[in-house]
């Protein structure tokens, strides 16, 4: 397993879907379901981007540490997720990412 490999552990092999990693857990007690899952934890009902069989969603996680409400961006394939880390931010992050798209656009 790579180093930056955040996915569980079962069995010595690392887990190609969970709604959880070492530090976040999806919240899956909000938002709405995409795909074929039955947990819900996505933001928006539909993702943010599809291409090529891809799709990226926001999701609500939970700190594990703290039990403080963060969001992460998801790439999907086929249902299984491709992110082996976790890019985890608040809402003020996402004001901030959103505010340095719209000037990098303007």
């Amino acid at each position: 397993m790579a180093k930056n490999d955040h996915r569980i552990v079962e069995r010595g092999k690392p887990l190609d879907y969970t709604c959880t990693n070492w530090g976040y857990t999806t919240n899956t007690k909000k938002g709405y379901r995409h795909g074929l899952a039955r947990a819900r934890g996505s933001v928006l009902k539909e993702p943010l981007i599809r291409h090529s069989g891809y799709s990226l969603w926001l999701e609500h996680v939970i700190d594990k540490r703290s039990g403080t409400s963060q969001y992460w961006l998801m790439w999907y394939k086929d249902g299984v997720p491709q992110i082996t880390g976790s890019g985890v931010f608040d809402k003020r992050g996402i004001k901030r990412i959103i505010q340095a798209l719209v000037e990098a656009l303007d």
